[in-house]
Formats: structure tokens, sequence, C-alpha cells
């Protein structure tokens, strides 16, 4: 049977015998996502068959879909799973199936679906008092908060909760994943002993979940960055590169990163520097604004203030889709590191030009002169 199941050649209905198989192993995992296991593998190996028989795999292979950037494919395999657990008796599941399906439209520029959705779960988790929710409920409220007028510090709380949740029922990959959410799109609005509290948890949960250490390493080069120490951004970037590849949104955080640090390095005339980018008008509208952030750093450390208005404009459209404002906070501090780094270079640019005069001064230069 398990060899049917990874030759992906298993078709319900084929047998009595092993349609009861089927079953058995769908209802095997079944009981593991529940259980808040990860069962991301074995999700891999089913094909599309099993998968629709059971909206709560559904839900599952959708969360994979969206956590890899497959963001259109999340979409539909979402909304299917929705409608199958709105007929069942599933509700934490169904709100579970929501709130993915409210980031994926975040993730997309539909902040009318995405808002319709997060009230709905705004206030479910108010008159439930939060406990008989799942953390993907309050994950989804923290991540779009923004559109429903949901407050900095309620989106930290949101957080906390989430992490908390599958931290209790043991699922660290999705502890993880929520804490490094919290530290990149609250970095500029934490506290900051808020902050490294969060960084202090995201480092507990690397003793159980291996992709933990590396959100770490890309989470502490973003601080670095961000703080103006590029060396030590660099070399943590550098680290992180060693493990295995981070997915998804992760992955082009890590790609932008390594490029702003080349910019700044003064390598930015390598024509080869887009290469990789979403293209314009991306379903990704948060991968598209990472690239935008690249290309704005490259006109302001150039002083190309047209290029650089056209750029603004474009974040702002992209602001109006329902952006996270933490890219409009980035762009800012990008914009901040650019004009530190443009007035020391004017300055070992002068400091250099003065030695020179003096040199030159004290060789007696220009020759002639009494």
């Amino acid at each position: 049977m398990s060899n049917l199941i990874d030759r992906g050649t298993f078709v319900m209905g084929t047998g009595s015998r092993d349609a009861a198989l089927d079953r058995n192993v769908i209802l095997k995992l079944e009981r593991k996502i529940l259980g808040g296991r990860c069962v991301e593998e074995q999700i891999d190996r089913l094909n599309r068959w099993q998968l629709a028989s059971s909206p709560l795999l559904m839900k599952e292979k959708g969360e994979i879909l969206l956590r890899r950037g497959r963001l259109l494919e999340a979409q539909k395999v979402l909304a299917d799973a929705l409608r199958g657990l709105a007929d069942g008796a599933m509700q934490q599941a169904m709100l579970s199936a929501m709130a993915l399906l409210a980031m994926v439209y975040l993730r997309t520029g539909q902040p009318g679906a995405a808002s319709t959705l997060l009230k709905f779960l705004q206030d479910e988790a108010a008159g439930q008092g939060f406990e008989p929710c799942s953390g993907h409920v309050e994950w989804a409220l923290a991540l779009g908060g923004h559109l429903i007028g949901a407050t900095p510090e309620a989106a930290a709380e949101y957080y906390a909760a989430a992490a908390d949740k599958f931290a209790d029922s043991g699922d660290w990959r999705r502890t993880s994943l929520v804490l490094a959410d919290h530290l990149f799109r609250q970095y500029f609005a934490a506290a900051r002993e808020d902050w490294f509290a969060a960084l202090h948890r995201l480092d507990h949960a690397a003793a159980f979940d291996p992709e933990a250490r590396r959100l770490g390493r890309l989470i502490r080069a973003f601080d670095a960055f961000m703080a103006g120490r590029r060396t030590e951004a660099a070399a943590l970037l550098n680290e992180a590169g060693e493990d295995a590849p981070l997915t998804g949104i992760w992955s082009r955080i890590s790609a932008e990163l390594a490029r702003q640090l080349q910019l700044f390095r003064g390598i930015d005339g390598n024509p080869d520097l887009d290469s990789g980018y979403p293209a314009m008008n991306s379903p990704d509208l948060e991968a598209e604004s990472l690239a935008e952030l690249t290309r704005y750093l490259q006109v302001v450390l150039t002083d190309n203030r047209e290029e650089a208005r056209l750029s603004e404009s474009r974040q702002n459209s992209m602001e109006q889709l329902g952006l996270h404002p933490v890219f409009r906070s980035i762009a800012r501090k990008l914009r901040e590191l650019a004009a530190e780094a443009g007035a020391a270079s004017r300055t070992e640019a002068d400091t250099a030009t003065g030695a020179t005069i003096s040199g030159q001064t004290e060789a007696g230069i220009p020759a002639g002169v009494d």
C-alpha cells in the first residue's frame, strides 16, 4: 500500500481491500493532524484522490502550499477544504482553514476578502476567549490585524497566543514560523525587550525544530542590517546559508537581504542583480514588495530621484492592496541607511582630498611659489 502511495498511482475505488487500506491511512493522518503533529512528508505522498476524500487533509495541503509560496494553488485547495469542513462538525478545523485562507488573501493582495474573514475570526476569538480556537486563528489576526483596526499591541498578543498554542501541542514548526513572523513584522513596532524575548523563544524552539535555527540566524542578520552593522549581517547571513535553504517568503527575505548588502558593498553595477526577482504583478504581494525594496535602495544609493519617486509610487500602490506596514518602515530605514552611507562616503572622500592637498603643500606644490 505504501508503495502505491509513494508512486502516486493509487486511485480510490479500485477495490474494496485497497479502499479500506486507503481509508485507514487517511484516518491515521487525520488523527495526527488533530493532535498537532507535522505530517508534511506524508501529505506530499498522497494523490489528489486521497486528498479530496478528506477536507482535513486538504486544509493541511493548502497550508503546505502557502508555506512554499504556491499561493494560487493554496487558495483553491483551502477554499475547497473550507467548504468541506463547513458541512461537517469540525468547527476548529473549519476556523483554521478560514484563517489560512485569510493569510493567502493577505499575501495575494485581496484586502476585502481578507478583512471579511478576519472580522469573523476576530468575533469568534473574542466570543470564545481564544481557548477553543486554533493557533491559526490568532496567527491570521496577528498578520492581518492592520486591516481590521487592531493595534500593534493587540497583534503582539495574537502572536504570543498562537505561539503558545502550537508549542503546547508540540507543534514546533508552526511555533517557529509564528515567532519568526512576530520578529520580522513587529521589528519596528515592538519594544526592544519584548522583541528580544520573542527571539529567545525562537532560540528555544530550535532545540525541537531545525528550521527555527535557520530562521533565528536570518532574523539576527536582518536586525544587524537594520542597525547598520553590515559586516555582522553578512556573516550571519552566510551562516544561515550553510544550513538547508529556507522556503517560501523566508527564502525571498534572505535573497533580498543578500542583494541589499551587495548594493552597499558597491558592486551594484552587475546586470545580473535583478535575476530571480518575481515578475511585476506577481500574485505574491510580499515577495514583489521585497524585490521593490531592493530596487528602491539601488536608486536611492545612486541618487536617482526620479526612479526613487516611481518606486515610492509602486510601494504606495502595494499598500492599497493591504500590504503589512512593516514594508513601509523598512523602506524608510533603507533610505536612512543609504543617506548615512552617502554621508560617510563623502566624508572619506573629503578626508582623502584634504590629505592630498596637505601632502602637496608640504612638498612645496605648486612649483615656483616662494
